[in-house]
């Protein structure tokens, strides 16, 4: 009871410094006057225009950040409350603040008075931080609080909260904002926006405060914020050279000090200044495995682009992702935007302040649809890819996050078949510069190496150990051509001195004892190895690679639903229910190439009415559909366009045709036959067995897609594939590629020849 009379009379004798904070959401921008504590000037300036141009404008309003002082009436604290990015003018009595502006600094506006509402809380009619809650007042239908100007020392010591934040810019006008809620509500205006912006002759601002007309406030950013005079002072360069400068940079944080007692006071955050911008958008999700690391990790998060570049930052909590943001940010640069669903850890805490910090602009994608992520489609890729390597090396499972960090660099520097890589490889559109692949190109996933360990190999063994490759170093660490090695401990070191073992090597009777050795320590320490069968369920999502059966027409299976042809004219048929469209793959023009996708649903209005009609005949069909591609881009489509697709790229039997673009891994099980059991003898001859019983290979399509084909398939329609990719891989002489035998002499030897040219 004491605290709050001394506060009253606090409040009493200091009346006529009080002044209203009026919330305005005519104002795009926060205005503040003279009688508030200016605590920085920058270099920008705006133009501000009424919503009636007789009342003519101001131009040069000066862009400050401003402090005022908040006593909360009921601890008796004192609060400085922090504007930034706020326009000036001098006359204003009191103070302006933006609700969007406010929002966008992730501060809580509740404008309803309690009177309106139906169960008013404490939390109704105010302005909520964290730390406080700032009750409203009414002045008419006007929501306020009272603020007043802090001393030196109160804006030195007393808490400091933000109500707006110094970065990003603040473009109060930027066409994001609409996007962002077209996206949220499906509804995008047809119509061009007309936005009349705010500028004052000697007395025009207090005029349209007081007539509460103020229309529009926006920024006019000067191309110059430092004169070319004044660089040529400060640089004693001549003026020609300082005009070609400042034509030729930035000056994103040039600062004018407006009370010099409080620069120590200054934020530290140059993070827009010390990291390299990107111009480009980046999508990013959270990867959980149920299986954690060598390291404890348990998530990953993956940072991907839609032109197929990603990187992935395992963590050991999800709630860590605004360190992988601090990782992200410190290597490759800051993003136009970034984009992500809405989970929890996105919109709110350490990964929106820093976000907010480096002047990224944070979207947030429609709840339930993450065909909007496109790092979705990317996180898919990667776990095949990573899968099926672990699959094949029979890695333990611990190292899955080496494995994905791996897999993410590699597909980054895969020259896929996208329309915006144009021919180039995802590193190289998103740096800017010819991508280099020298540090990956050389190993791959899990292969053994012998490594130089001159510490702790001892005299008179040797200083070459054997050890397993797991991917190069991260870039704090090492040199560019430093690596991961696994050692027998079944630790992960950093070696850059390494080399594969030799064919000697690795048929040496006593190398393949010290590998099997090897092996058995590393199960003892790390777990068994990674199996096919356990892939589904060490991830959230499957992450095995598709096999497609063959379609046979001689099975006979019962109908689920009557014909289409049985309920046309009947009343039980509804074009708008019964939709044959739904989950049907057609393959759709993107660009200059064609791409498979699923039809996913209807598009419909903001009222959730689908839009357009049926027709029995396809090209009068009015419906539109959204369509999902692999890569998990989400585009529409008019039904007559699927029905066109969809009728061209099937034959007579329903059946798609998909060209085949390269072999990228292969795999067998028991019942392929060994090499022991390739021969039998017969009347005292020695007759070779052929069967490709147990192979499949993986076969990426040009679409995109991948998916796992039974070698005898392949064999019939392409051996020349399939025999390059054999020697490439070592493989030719297993039992199961025994079919070259029935080719004529001729033909098999010219297809020897043609893979030895290519590859030897």
């Amino acid at each position: 009871m004491e605290k709050e009379q001394n506060v009253q009379v606090a409040a009493t004798s200091g009346e006529q410094d009080w002044f209203r904070m009026d919330l305005d959401s005519h104002a795009d921008t926060c205005c503040v006057g003279s009688h508030v504590l200016i605590v920085n000037q920058t270099a920008r300036t705006a133009r501000v225009t009424p919503f009636l141009k007789s009342l003519g404008s101001v131009d040069k309003v000066p862009i400050v950040s401003a402090a005022i002082a908040y006593d909360d009436t009921k601890t008796g604290e004192v609060f400085v409350l922090v504007i930034h990015q706020a326009l000036l003018f001098k006359e204003m009595k009191n103070c302006l603040l933006c609700p969007m502006q406010l929002r966008m600094n992730d501060v809580v506006v509740n404008e309803r008075p309690k009177f309106l509402t139906t169960q008013p809380t404490q939390n109704d009619h105010a302005i909520i931080f964290t730390e406080l809650l700032i009750p409203l007042d009414l002045h008419g239908v006007t929501s306020y609080f009272h603020g007043r100007k802090p001393t030196t020392e109160e804006y030195n010591n007393c808490n400091r909260l933000e109500l707006t934040s110094p970065d990003p810019e603040w473009h109060p006008h930027d066409e994001l904002f609409a996007e962002e809620e077209a996206l949220h509500t499906n509804m995008f205006q047809d119509e061009p926006r007309h936005v009349l912006a705010v500028h004052d002759e000697e007395h025009f601002a207090q005029d349209l405060y007081e007539a509460h007309c103020v229309s529009a406030l926006s920024s006019d950013h000067p191309r110059f914020k430092m004169t070319p005079e004044e660089l040529a002072k400060t640089w004693s360069i001549g003026l020609s050279i300082a005009k070609k400068t400042l034509e030729a940079t930035t000056q994103k944080a040039v600062r004018t000090v407006a009370y010099p007692t409080v620069e120590r006071r200054w934020p530290t955050g140059d993070r827009p200044l010390r990291y390299r911008r990107l111009p480009h958008q980046v999508f990013h999700d959270n990867m959980k495995a149920n299986v954690a690391s060598l390291r404890g990790n348990k998530c990953c998060e993956i940072y991907a682009t839609d032109f197929g570049w990603s990187r992935a930052f395992p963590m050991k909590k999800e709630s860590d992702v605004h360190e992988s943001l601090d990782l992200f940010l410190g290597r490759y640069g800051i993003p136009e935007a970034l984009v992500s669903d809405n989970a929890k850890a996105y919109i709110g805490g350490d990964f929106r302040k820093k976000s907010k910090q480096a002047g990224i602009f944070c979207k947030l994608t429609d709840p339930y649809s993450p065909w909007q992520n496109r790092a979705e489609g990317e996180i898919r890729e990667i776990k095949r890819l990573s899968g099926r390597w672990q699959v094949r090396s029979k890695s333990p499972r611990r190292l899955w996050d080496h494995s994905i960090e791996l897999a993410s660099l590699v597909r980054s520097h895969m020259a896929l078949d996208l329309y915006k890589l144009q021919g180039q490889v995802p590193e190289t559109v998103m740096m800017g510069q010819t991508a280099d692949i020298s540090f990956l190109c050389e190993f791959e996933w899990y292969s053994w190496v012998f490594y130089n360990d001159s510490l702790a190999v001892q005299f008179p063994d040797q200083k070459v150990v054997l050890g397993r490759y797991l991917g190069p170093t991260d870039p704090e660490v090492g040199s560019v051509l430093s690596a991961k090695i696994l050692t027998s401990a079944g630790e992960i070191i950093s070696r850059n001195t390494f080399r594969h073992l030799t064919d000697q090597e690795l048929t040496c009777e006593d190398n393949r004892k010290e590998r099997s050795l090897f092996d058995e320590k590393v199960g003892q320490r790390l777990g068994e190895p990674f199996k096919e069968s356990e892939l589904s369920t060490s991830f959230d999502v499957s992450v095995t690679t598709p096999e497609y059966e063959v379609y046979d027409d001689d099975e006979t299976i019962p109908d689920l639903l009557p014909e289409i042809d049985d309920l046309v004219g009947s009343n039980e048929y509804d074009p708008e229910v019964y939709n044959g469209y739904i989950t049907a793959e057609v393959l759709l023009p993107r660009g200059d190439q064609f791409k498979v996708g699923t039809v996913v649903k209807r598009k419909a209005d903001g009222n959730g009415k689908p839009l357009g009609k049926s027709n029995d005949n396809p090209i009068l069909d009015t419906r539109q559909y959204k369509v999902e591609f692999g890569d998990g881009d989400v585009l529409e489509y008019a039904a007559n366009v699927i029905a066109e697709n969809l009728y061209s790229s099937v034959n007579r039997d329903g059946q798609r045709s998909v060209i085949m673009d390269s072999i990228i891994d292969h795999k067998k099980d028991d019942k392929a036959m060994s090499k022991a059991d390739a021969f039998i003898e017969l009347k005292g001859k020695r007759i070779r067995r052929i069967t490709t019983a147990g192979w499949k290979m993986c076969i990426q399509w040009k679409d995109g897609s991948t998916s796992w084909e039974h070698l005898k398939d392949l064999k019939e329609s392409n051996p020349v594939h399939v025999a390059e990719y054999a020697v490439a891989n070592s493989i030719d002489d297993e039992p199961a590629f025994a079919w070259w035998v029935p080719f004529t002499l001729k033909k098999k030897m010219s297809i020897i020849a043609k893979v030895k040219t290519r590859y030897l």
